[in-house]
């Protein structure tokens, strides 16, 4: 993560359009924004109980040996159902292979950006005008798949997103 906020060079005690009427209008804008990215969440898949009947409800399944990550990935197969394996009988006697948080969730990236200006009304007296841009570039952030392996029907289908663009203007009087 990384955030910036850069006056922008023009209006009174700039370096351009610095006196004047001219200087009065297009002065005082500040330029922000935070640049957010990430690699994926691990995930926990499901857990089958207390098969083992050892007092622990957290026991999982079983690794097949085969990658959990498919050849042609993409939003309808995220992840490799083959991979494990919920049905072993010996389940019911022992706890699986399976490890915790088997899965890593989508990374992400996004940029958030800020346009605002302040206005000298009197000495002591501000206005302040703020423009918002959440998710600016309006990219399609994934939220996790679902990692019910024994579930095949939504196993590693991405379904939903986190929040698209907003934007939100804000008017501040101080004094």
């Amino acid at each position: 993560m990384t955030s910036f906020v850069y006056d922008l060079p023009v209006g009174s005690g700039k370096a351009f359009v610095n006196h004047g009427v001219a200087a009065a209008v297009i002065g005082g804008w500040q330029l922000g924004g935070i640049v957010t990215a990430y690699s994926g969440l691990p995930a926990n898949g499901p857990s089958l109980g207390d098969t083992a009947r050892v007092g622990t409800l957290g026991n999982a399944g079983n690794y097949t040996g085969v990658s959990p990550i498919p050849a042609n990935r993409d939003n309808q197969h995220w992840w490799n159902a083959a991979a494990f394996d919920s049905t072993n009988p010996a389940l019911s006697y022992q706890p699986g292979n399976q490890g915790r948080n088997p899965f890593y969730g989508i990374g992400a990236w996004t940029v958030n950006g800020s346009l605002s200006r302040n206005i000298k009304i009197r000495e002591s007296h501000r206005f302040n005008m703020r423009l918002d841009a959440f998710n600016a570039l309006n990219k399609a952030n994934y939220n996790t798949p679902s990692t019910n392996y024994q579930s095949p029907t939504t196993f590693g289908i991405i379904t939903s997103a986190k929040t698209m663009r907003q934007l939100q203007l804000s008017l501040k009087y101080a004094f």
